[in-house]
């Protein structure tokens, strides 16, 4: 985890964002103190039990008359002003 906190921390210094995190609750879980903050992406196939951060429940979704391709579903598990308020996280 010493080479991903300083891979997020140049991430961060570089683009002057907050990184978000994505994987596996187990994975999420392991690299949990990288940065306790960090917005979480869950790849899971069943319901996270948070409030915040995004759910990808599934890697097969289609478009109706789109490509014939496997797109990611995920959804935003806040409300409207997290989500803002998340999407404008700036790290000083």
């Amino acid at each position: 985890t010493t080479q991903l906190q300083t891979f997020v921390t140049l991430v961060q210094q570089h683009y002057h964002r907050q990184v978000l995190l994505m994987g596996s609750p187990s994975i999420l879980k392991a690299v949990q103190k990288v940065d306790p903050q960090a917005p979480r992406w869950v790849v899971s196939d069943k319901k996270p039990t948070t409030s915040s951060g995004f759910w990808q429940y599934t890697s097969g979704a289609r478009l109706p008359n789109g490509p014939h391709a496997d797109y990611r579903a995920a959804v935003f598990m806040g409300d409207r002003a997290a989500f803002l308020k998340l999407s404008q996280q700036i790290v000083n």
